[in-house]
């Protein structure tokens, strides 16, 4: 998958569309020092040769190299031109993926097991799991998303204040804050059509599901 810059970007120093080789990490140095290092999830630090987490320091790590894919078994990018999308297993590329795949129990099946079958041997350990949810593709399995129809039937104008209000409550927010207009981008709820307001108000019960399953 590439890497989106901008013209001035191109040929920068930090700017190379992967980790570069003046850095070193955090998982690299601890296990020169003897832990073990444990790793799942997103990477998307450089997806060529060399540029693969185990080549930065994890021992066990299972990573979708590129930036963003489908979170099924089928791998699939969000164009054409990115499917499949990359994933890596302790160095090698995985040609395809398990049947039942769903990233977030996946990765964090894998690091479970990963921690347990080091804790014999006596080292410290570091875990690091990093979700690729809830970005795109927006999907979970069921029944998650189902635990959410109906939370978010009002229209987007009344929801955002009803949150910023319980923020305020909670004391996240200040007293005297504002509910903000909303972006230009987003059209208006009492403009949109039934067929619309029906798939937004699923796009949302999708995105809390993938939230909840996180948990």
């Amino acid at each position: 998958m590439g890497v989106l810059r901008s013209e001035n970007q191109k040929g920068q120093p930090g700017q190379e569309g992967q980790l570069n080789d003046s850095v070193v990490t955090l998982w690299k140095n601890l296990e020169a020092n003897g832990c073990d290092t444990n790793g799942a999830g997103s990477w998307h630090l450089g997806h060529e040769a060399g540029q693969y987490p185990s080549n930065r320091g994890f021992d066990r790590v299972l990573s979708l190299l590129d930036g963003d894919g489908s979170h099924c078994a089928d791998m699939t990018g969000l164009m054409e031109a990115e499917t499949p999308v990359q994933y890596g297993q302790d160095g090698a590329l995985l040609e395809e993926l398990p049947t039942g795949f769903y990233s977030s129990r996946s990765y964090a099946v894998f690091l479970i097991d990963a921690i347990r079958d080091g804790r014999h041997d006596g080292k410290p350990f570091l875990a690091c799991l990093a979700f690729t949810s809830p970005q795109d593709p927006m999907h979970v399995p069921r029944p998650w998303f189902e635990y959410f129809l109906g939370d978010h039937d009002a229209c987007c104008e009344v929801l955002q204040a009803q949150r910023i209000a319980r923020a305020v409550e909670m004391e996240l927010f200040p007293d005297d804050t504002q509910v903000p207009d909303m972006y230009e981008v987003v059209e208006p709820w009492d403009g949109l059509s039934l067929d619309h307001k029906m798939r937004e108000v699923r796009g949302m019960a999708i995105d809390a599901g993938m939230v909840a399953n996180m948990g």
